[in-house]
């Protein structure tokens, strides 16, 4: 065995992906850091660039440029890009925490976010997370803006999905108990929509 292989190397020859969070800033900044990430990475996620707070940090106006920057870089070095994420609880715009909206306007709202990331990225980015942590520690749905209770009613129409990989993503799923959502099927709302 070849002790010098890369990670990437390695991943490719066990027939899985290997990747990372990644800042598009650091790209130009830390030469060793882009080299690290070109060498040993078959798929690259944006930590946090792909979020609604960086993507439209203004209502309705859209930044795409740094999102852009690590898409490029992927597909430079051949490597896959995840989106993470249209729909999360924490780091929303400061736009949209300081107004008072209707459920239909937050609705209205989400839904153009989701169709506009989801047409700028169309056949580039190969999964998604749609809804990020929606699921609290105790096991119900959060309750803020940017969760699955609004997303339930939000329609991803076929001809707005990049990919048939949609998800939901959670994170503390090993406390006791399991949550719930986790042991269950997600909402036939998300999944038709995938």
């Amino acid at each position: 065995m070849n002790t010098n292989a890369s990670l990437r190397e390695l991943a490719t020859r066990a027939g899985v992906h290997f990747g990372a969070a990644a800042v598009p800033g650091l790209l130009t900044r830390a030469p060793r850091y882009a080299a690290l990430l070109a060498s040993n990475c078959t798929v690259l996620v944006a930590e946090n660039h792909m979020k609604m707070k960086y993507l439209q940090p203004h209502y309705g106006i859209f930044n795409f440029s740094a999102a852009d920057t690590l898409l490029h870089f992927a597909e430079q070095h051949g490597q896959r890009m995840r989106g993470h994420t249209l729909i999360w609880h924490c780091m929303p715009p400061s736009w949209l925490e300081t107004t008072s909206w209707s459920r239909a306007e937050l609705l209205d709202i989400l839904h153009s976010h989701i169709t506009t990331v989801m047409h700028h990225y169309k056949g580039r980015v190969y999964a998604w997370d749609v809804v990020n942590e929606a699921i609290s520690d105790d096991g119900s749905l959060r309750t803020s803006l940017c969760t699955m209770s609004s997303a339930r009613s939000i329609l991803i129409s076929p001809s707005n999905a990049p990919t048939p990989r949609i998800r939901m993503r959670s994170c503390s799923t090993t406390i006791t108990p399991p949550r719930a959502s986790i042991q269950n099927p997600m909402p036939s709302t998300i999944l038709s929509a995938a």
